[in-house]
């Protein structure tokens, strides 16, 4: 069966708001540890800023900003971003990394659902980085939050999302926690809790902290049968940052779609 289709009684069904919980306040103070900023922003280079120079944006939307590193690496290279976060201890985090870098980046709480509600004019792209749309258990609410990136979006704009492979967690040919693309400095365990779960706990300060959170592995072929659902075209897909990859062992994938011009 298709995670797009809801079965009957699925247990995961109404988890929308379970990342409300898992991104509290202690979690929220240790993430900028866990993404590892000096090592990711080596690691990513200028991917995401030669993605966005060659659609020609300049106002972009991070969706699932986090404590703000993505958001803050944009501006400083000349976008005009505004930064969003379901939870709120994320924003508030996010808020004090672009104040102490001194930055002009709007920060608000918003749910992907409320988003449409944003008073600001269309972007030219929007980000969903951090295996973010994993916190979506449900078909329907994956292909409605794509539809509401489009909403936001001008004509022809992009949006550029990532996910883990979930193709290699599931069949077995993932290698061991790498750093090829997260660079996190944290150790951490990726657990099926079962066939449509996937628990990732996240271990800091020498195992005194641990964090876990409940995602959705979403197969590739799942999130472009969405995209598609959801008006995007012209999809690309990169594994760790590279055009040509190997689908069995690339660590994270990241798509890119268009938004349809409409008539």
């Amino acid at each position: 069966m298709s995670h797009l289709e809801k079965p009957d009684g699925d247990p995961h069904a109404a988890t929308n708001d379970r990342y409300l919980e898992e991104y509290d306040l202690s979690f929220a103070e240790r993430w900028d540890r866990v993404v590892g900023w000096e090592a990711r922003a080596r690691r990513e280079g200028t991917f995401y800023r030669d993605l966005l120079n060659a659609a020609g944006a300049r106002r972009v939307l991070d969706a699932a900003t986090g404590s703000g590193f993505h958001a803050i690496l944009l501006a400083e290279a000349g976008f005009d971003v505004t930064a969003t976060d379901g939870a709120p201890a994320m924003v508030d985090k996010a808020r004090e990394n672009v104040a102490q870098h001194d930055l002009d980046v709007r920060c608000e709480v918003s749910d992907w659902r409320d988003l449409a509600s944003l008073d600001a004019d269309a972007f030219d792209a929007v980000l969903c980085l951090g295996n973010s749309l994993s916190h979506l258990f449900d078909g329907d609410d994956l292909v409605e939050t794509l539809e509401t990136f489009n909403t936001v979006l001008v004509e022809g704009g992009i949006l550029i999302l990532d996910q883990r492979n979930h193709d290699a967690i599931l069949d077995g040919t993932a290698p061991p926690q790498g750093d090829r693309y997260c660079c996190t400095g944290a150790d951490i365990v990726l657990d099926m809790t079962d066939a449509r779960s996937l628990r990732i706990t996240y271990t800091l300060d020498e195992g005194r902290s641990r964090h876990s959170i409940e995602t959705c592995p979403w197969r590739r072929g799942e999130m472009l049968e969405a995209l598609d659902a959801a008006g995007f075209g012209d999809i690309r897909t990169f594994g760790d940052f590279n055009e040509y990859f190997d689908p069995a062992t690339a660590e994270f994938l990241v798509h890119v779609g268009r938004s349809p011009f409409r008539a």
